[in-house]
């Protein structure tokens, strides 16, 4: 079966300069946006971060990368935006979601020095379209050797709740996963229902796996089911130590949408993808009642 026009995978790389300095907060609000985005549209790549400029690389459908790029030209950030490259692909080069900044640490240095022979300053505008996926693909590589050190990983678990958890104890346990969890480099998203915990933990693989350890022995969980575990090159829910969500601010169509047959909605009976896209249907549609 031929792949349709708009189903045909495409690369995009385009370059621009930013009419302001972004600050750390606002590339972390680029970043969050953009992998919540890009996960749910089958877009994936990477983004550079310069000291003036965006070099960006996306990889996806065609319709979605067409759209996604028509909304960049317009967004006041960016200006002198310069395609580098647009190609029909086959494979992916970049299978993930990668974010990074450049700075003047050895690494980085060591790059751009690689991407810029002569000791001239490094400028993307001059780079063809080999020359600019070469630069990324060895960005990426160094930023991977610059990430932490454990592997990261993404566990999601549901579980009924016993009754010896009400409010109080709810908050209680807020409290010390939040303090803990900022240690231990622990991020995720907590949905809570009088029936059920739905919880999401990205973080190194040993703080994660010994927490997870900790909550399996904790008698106010009980049938505690493991939906998704898997390694990460980055994550979904950086942005919070802990958020929480309770279930009476949720949307009905969002509980719809993940229960079209049964009308009730049941965590237990999701898979990794379905539950991903669960809790970042929560953080898009009803960021405001998100409690950080």
């Amino acid at each position: 079966m031929e792949t349709k026009d708009h189903d045909k995978l495409v690369r995009l790389i385009y370059v621009s300069v930013m009419t302001k300095e972004c600050d750390a907060k606002e590339l972390e609000d680029i970043e969050t946006a953009s992998r919540i985005k890009n996960e749910k549209q089958g877009i994936t790549g990477a983004l550079c971060h310069g000291p003036s400029f965006f070099l960006q690389c996306l990889e996806g459908p065609r319709d979605t990368i067409n759209t996604l790029y028509t909304y960049i030209s317009g967004d006041q950030r960016h200006q002198y935006l310069t395609i580098l490259e647009y190609v029909d692909i086959e494979n992916r080069l970049f299978a993930d979601w990668i974010m990074g900044s450049l700075s003047n640490n050895k690494l980085d240095r060591k790059l751009l020095e690689k991407h810029t022979p002569g000791g001239v300053k490094f400028d993307p505008y001059l780079l063809d379209g080999r020359q600019v996926r070469n630069f990324l693909l060895d960005f990426v590589k160094v930023k991977g050797e610059s990430k932490e050190k454990s592997q990261l990983v993404r566990l999601i678990y549901v579980s009924a709740m016993t009754e010896e958890c009400d409010i109080e104890s709810l908050e209680k346990i807020l409290t010390i996963s939040r303090a803990r969890n900022t240690k231990q480099g622990i991020t995720g998203i907590l949905c809570y229902d009088p029936s059920f915990f739905l919880q999401c933990l990205e973080g190194p693989r040993d703080a994660v796996n010994t927490l997870y350890s900790h909550i399996s022995r904790d008698s106010r969980h009980q049938y505690l089911t493991l939906l998704e575990y898997t390694e990460i090159e980055s994550r979904l829910f950086g942005d919070w130590t802990m958020g929480f969500m309770s279930r009476n601010v949720l949307d009905k169509k969002i509980l719809d949408k993940y229960a079209p047959t049964s009308g009730k909605f049941d965590p237990f009976i999701l898979n990794g993808k379905q539950v991903r896209e669960f809790l970042l249907d929560i953080i898009e549609l009803k960021h405001e009642h998100l409690i950080d």
